[in-house]
């Protein structure tokens, strides 16, 4: 969970809440959370029936499911579509969003067509990061370029960076002083940055990366490290 950029259409607008669809009747006509990829979210669904009754355990792996339930459907729900981010033709999505991940996932800014504008606008708008935590332009770049970001890191010393400023200036620069939580930050940071610098992965749609000729235009944070 954290922020993520995610391309559209132009003149797309999120989806707010309806009476049809709210959890509750002062929902309505607030912003409706939506996830990013179902096809990703499928696929893993899918793999995780397959090897039923083997469960995802982390950082191990796979481990057997040793509880009363009898079937991945019970473990797991099914994603559902109606909770994702729609699904467009990839020459259609030419604007950028920052969306916050810590819901399901809303927009944080309007819509830009390149990465630059949208980071002048996050940081010039001081757009929080984590509470009263905000980011500069190069920090907010990085992200907008194609990246994820945690909300925050915290030490075990009690000091808290935001996740955005971290990861593009690093632990050390970002005031991190915790070795413990430099060990277990540093990895996350290493593979952020190796997805953000490939230079055969294009801007992301929901944080999944896309290849240079994407067939479709996707959706959702496959949050390896993040989640």
């Amino acid at each position: 969970m954290g922020h993520e950029v995610r391309r559209v259409p132009p003149g797309w607008e999120h989806p707010k809440f309806t009476e049809d669809n709210t959890p509750h009747p002062l929902c309505v006509g607030h912003t409706r959370p939506l996830l990013g990829d179902f096809a990703w979210a499928l696929a893993r669904w899918q793999e995780g029936e397959a090897k039923w009754p083997l469960v995802r355990s982390y950082p191990d792996g796979w481990k057997r499911h040793s509880g009363k339930i009898k079937s991945c459907a019970q473990y797991r729900s099914r994603p559902n579509p109606d909770n994702y981010m729609p699904v467009w033709p990839a020459e259609e999505c030419t604007q950028l969003v920052m969306y916050e991940t810590t819901t399901e996932g809303t927009p944080v800014s309007p819509q830009f067509s390149t990465p630059e504008e949208l980071a002048r606008w996050l940081a010039d708008n001081k757009v929080p990061v984590f509470a009263h935590m905000t980011a500069d332009y190069e920090s907010w770049l990085r992200v907008a370029r194609g990246g994820l970001a945690p909300s925050a890191i915290v030490g075990r010393d009690g000091t808290v960076v935001d996740g955005v400023t971290a990861l593009t200036h690093g632990l050390e620069r970002s005031g991190l002083s915790d070795p413990a939580a430099k060990e277990g930050w540093s990895l996350i940071i290493k593979r952020a940055f190796r997805k953000l610098e490939d230079p055969e992965v294009g801007p992301v749609s929901g944080g999944r990366r896309l290849s240079a000729t994407p067939k479709r235009c996707r959706s959702s944070a496959d949050g390896e490290g993040f989640s």
